[in-house]
């Protein structure tokens, strides 16, 4: 059995998806300790997982949470000014770990397996130099996966150099990311590539993680071999979710569940499509509809609607076990989430990978995909009554739903990640101890 160490990005879009992943270790009787700052440490040992708290004294607790607000609430020159405090906290974040604070902790804590997220790639470098297995957990689905329309053209890529980036370092406006990166790898011998203009990191070296089965990320292109490890949908099930009035729900209406994720606020569009979203629940009278406004706003600032429950916060799976479609931001988990209970949808992507996964929805067929700035009440009303009188959405749901279904009833995620530990074991000189995986 192994120590992992699993390194979420701060964010509940990443640290619910690893929650199932870290299950499935505990029960195959590996030992899991989360590494991160104290904004998710309360969630994370709520679950019953270890936690090991790093840079507390410059990231506390609440500053996530602050930072967030501060993006959907401040302007101008308030708004620098608070994000070149934040950045000014980044960079001695990145000081301390070149100068190897991490590394005591993780030899402290005896990992033999570390699992960072895909955007932390620093820690990928720094587990290479003290000579640990390194997986990069991957929430989403790599834009390599998805084939662009006709026309379009690949963005710069993960990870990409920012333009000006070296003023807007020496201004404070921008973390000092990239040369971290660079002198890390530096210090613990690990060959980056210059990939797109950006650095990259050697996937033979630390190969992603993807939180997914095969069939959900290879639509049309196929990964190359040896650089993803795929697992099943990695949804946890038995994640605490929010206070509900469930009651309220009680009266045999088609149910639509409306939720724009954690970070719809830094959107532009994130008021006008609840606004939508209201004003559709009053051209639709015979639907029920639970709007999920976010943290940005107040349940109240909107208008009621006798067939609308509103809420800051939704509990998602609980909902969906009784939804006949979702209004959702095509993040990566709310689709594995639709498809794992057969509940077609509406995307309108917002921002980061979101409109690559929108194009997933569309190429699986579960649902359809609407622009942030072409959505209206009417517009919204139209694409929902075409995916709840149209069978095949919800058909295409199930049909993949039967892949997620096989993937969990294997070994699951722990199953991936005992392989991955075999084969790097199977790599070792003759006559060196291969570890026990079972």
């Amino acid at each position: 059995m192994f120590t992992i160490v699993i390194a979420p990005l701060p964010v509940p879009g990443h640290v619910n998806p690893s929650l199932r992943l870290a299950r499935s270790l505990q029960r195959a009787g590996h030992r899991v300790v989360y590494l991160g700052i104290p904004e998710i440490e309360d969630e994370v040992r709520a679950e019953g997982f270890d936690f090991r708290a790093v840079f507390g004294d410059v990231l506390p607790k609440g500053r996530v949470a602050e930072l967030r607000g501060a993006a959907s609430r401040l302007k101008g020159f308030s708004l620098l000014g608070f994000l070149r405090t934040q950045v000014l906290a980044l960079n001695q974040v990145l000081l301390r770990l070149e100068a190897g604070e991490l590394e005591g902790v993780l030899r402290e804590v005896g990992a033999e397996l570390l699992v960072c997220d895909e955007k932390l790639r620093h820690l990928a470098v720094l587990g290479h130099g003290l000579k640990l297995p390194v997986l990069q957990m991957n929430v989403t689905v790599p834009p390599e996966f998805i084939p662009l329309p006709a026309g379009a053209k690949r963005g710069p890529g993960r990870g990409a150099a920012i333009p000006f980036e070296g003023l807007l370092v020496a201004l404070g406006l921008v973390p000092r990311l990239r040369a971290s990166l660079e002198a890390l790898a530096k210090k613990h011998g690990y060959p980056l590539r210059r990939e797109r203009g950006h650095l990259a990191l050697e996937r033979a070296l630390s190969p992603e993680l993807l939180l997914c089965p095969r069939e959900f990320a290879e639509v049309r292109v196929k990964g190359a071999p040896g650089e993803y490890c795929f697992t099943e949908p990695c949804i946890d099930l038995e994640r605490q979710e929010a206070d509900f009035p469930w009651e309220q729900l009680d009266d045999g209406r088609p149910l639509v569940s409306f939720a724009l994720g954690t970070l719809a606020g830094n959107s532009p569009h994130h008021r006008s499509l609840l606004q939508a979203a209201f004003d559709a629940a009053a051209l639709r009278p015979d639907w029920r509809f639970v709007i999920a406004v976010g943290s940005t706003f107040d349940p109240a600032s909107f208008p009621a609607r006798a067939n609308v429950v509103a809420v800051r916060v939704a509990p998602q799976l609980g909902l969906l076990r009784r939804a006949a479609v979702m209004v959702n931001h095509a993040g990566t988990n709310s689709v594995k989430e639709c498809i794992a209970f057969g509940v077609p949808m509406v995307a309108i992507p917002l921002q980061f990978d979101q409109p690559d996964i929108g194009r997933l929805v569309e190429m699986h067929g579960v649902g359809r995909v609407l622009a942030p700035r072409d959505v209206t009440a009417e517009r919204l009303a139209a694409a929902l009554d075409d995916v709840l009188d149209t069978d095949s959405y919800r058909d295409a749901c199930l049909k993949l739903r039967e892949h997620f279904r096989r993937a969990e009833a294997g070994p699951g995620a722990a199953g991936a990640i005992e392989d991955f530990l075999a084969r790097r074991a199977s790599r070792l000189p003759d006559g060196a101890q291969v570890p026990a995986t079972g």
